[in-house]
């Protein structure tokens, strides 16, 4: 995930990014995607309508992880 979104945005690529996490909020990986601003963590497993919600959103993203 990490790499995909580094590789995504230096091909400048402006969409939204969210990342569907099984590990702990503490877990190294976790921990990084969580620093990048234009990003969203988010913990599965997730429910359909709070899935619908990260996506539709069209604000800043909030990182979210539980």
């Amino acid at each position: 995930g990490i790499d995909a979104f580094e590789w995504l945005r230096a091909r400048r690529y402006a969409g939204r990014v969210l990342f569907l996490t099984g590990h702990a909020a503490n877990h190294a990986l976790v921990t990084k995607a969580a620093t990048f601003a234009d990003a969203r963590v988010l913990a599965k497993p997730i429910g359909l309508d709070s899935l619908r919600d990260a996506l539709a959103r069209r604000d800043r993203p909030e990182r979210r992880h539980s």
